[in-house]
């Protein structure tokens, strides 16, 4: 399986899953972070956690450890900043589509994960909790 990211919040010592199997962002994040230069927002792989990775722990590591261990030696931001990203890449896109991709376009599935993102994301932070974020990359 190709390597994809996973949407979490972090809620106290308590990793919160939001969304998950975000393979197309994963995959084009050269070309979304050029996009983020243009509109001078933070990029998108700012974001990124690479613990699992670094720590060589899989999925199932990280349900048994019951994320204990991505709460304490994580990577976390601001979830505001990812959520001020995420919706610039999401307004851009959507008034400008843009190819990704040399031999099919995956413009709608870029398109549909950014939407995913923000769906979960931007409920949460409307509550007004001062919230961490990040974009764990798996596999």
């Amino acid at each position: 399986m190709p390597p994809s990211l996973q949407l979490n919040i972090l809620r106290g010592n308590q990793v919160v899953w939001l969304a998950d199997g975000l393979v197309t962002l994963h995959g084009y994040v050269r070309k979304l972070d050029g996009v983020c230069r243009e509109l001078g927002v933070a990029a998108l792989s700012s974001f990124f956690d690479t613990t699992t990775h670094d720590a060589d722990l899989d999925e199932l590591d990280l349900l048994i450890d019951d994320g204990a261990h991505l709460a304490e030696r994580g990577a976390w931001h601001d979830a505001a900043g990812l959520l001020a990203t995420l919706q610039a890449l999401h307004q851009e896109l959507a008034a400008r589509p843009r190819r990704f991709g040399l031999l099919s376009n995956n413009y709608p599935q870029v398109l549909d994960e950014l939407t995913r993102c923000l769906a979960a994301l931007e409920p949460v932070a409307a509550a007004g909790a001062s919230l961490q974020a990040h974009l764990l990359v798996v596999g």
